[in-house]
């Protein structure tokens, strides 16, 4: 990369420069692709498949405010809710020289014009603020994309010695049943439903768990280690019997004609004056 940027320099070329790096993904690689970037100053990061992570947020306010550097923040998914979400992260850590496209992904009907592109922005009128808020679950309340049964057996049984006192509780056409199954048993404190996130044998499969642990600091932390085997899992679903109280964040930036507003917990965004 140094080679071409300093190459493409000596033409009086700009070049794009695609990664797909962050804060906290290949951290080494991100550092020095952005010190290359700015040491040449005729390159720009092209940031494929922009998410609304707090990662990424975090990452993209890191390099256009902290180090001024250009970027190109490309998406793929339009998730209104209500308002588009994946733009308002953009929007948050946005800075000088920062570009924003949208396909889904790569079809012709994905690049018409939409109506947030024809809305005045402004400039920023500061940077982006973020702050905590608890929300807490009630006992046995659902909690979707959580797994608490990392560490399971090669496959489903019940018997054998396995970590962090795990036990199966058969298999259950829902998470709710899955739930029900384990609060016949006062000993478990918490339960997970494998749902469709496992192919073949683990599909539908209940879990739950004997050991009691500060469940909170584990969900948090999404820590697949011992005491906690905590882990985001698209599929999955896990219900505490104390319940557990949620650390969800809330970002929020002002701009001359718009207020971004995006709340972590529940993924929503909030564009006041669009």
């Amino acid at each position: 990369m140094d080679a071409a940027l300093g190459a493409a320099a000596a033409m009086g070329k700009v070049l794009s420069i695609s990664s797909h790096t962050s804060l906290h993904q290949q951290p080494e690689y991100y550092h020095a692709q952005l010190d290359l970037l700015l040491k040449h100053g005729n390159g720009f990061r092209f940031w494929e498949f922009f998410t609304n992570s707090t990662d990424h947020v975090l990452s993209l306010a890191y390099e256009t405010q902290a180090r001024g550097a250009p970027t190109h923040v490309h998406v793929t998914k339009r998730t209104m809710n209500p308002h588009w979400v994946e733009l308002a992260c953009f929007l948050l850590a946005m800075g000088e020289h920062s570009y924003f496209s949208y396909s889904g992904p790569w079809m012709l009907d994905s690049f018409d014009v939409w109506p947030e592109f024809t809305k005045p922005l402004g400039r920023p009128l500061g940077p982006p603020v973020n702050s905590t808020y608890p929300t807490p679950l009630a006992p046995w309340a659902p909690l979707l994309g959580q797994n608490m049964a990392y560490g399971w057996p090669a496959k489903p049984s019940s018997a054998g010695d396995v970590p962090g006192k795990l036990a199966f509780l058969g298999l259950q056409p829902s998470a709710d049943a899955c739930f029900a199954a384990a609060r016949a048993n006062a000993s478990f404190t918490v339960a997970t439903w494998a749902g469709n996130a496992q192919k073949g044998e683990w599909e539908n499969t209940c879990w739950g768990r004997l050991d009691a642990q500060d469940w909170n600091a584990c969900v948090a932390a999404e820590d697949a280690a011992a005491p906690c085997y905590a882990q985001e899992d698209t599929g999955t679903a896990s219900a505490f019997r104390d319940g557990v109280v949620l650390r969800g964040e809330v970002w929020r930036r002002s701009f001359e004609s718009v207020n971004v507003t995006w709340f972590t917990g529940n993924g929503s965004a909030i564009m006041e004056g669009w």
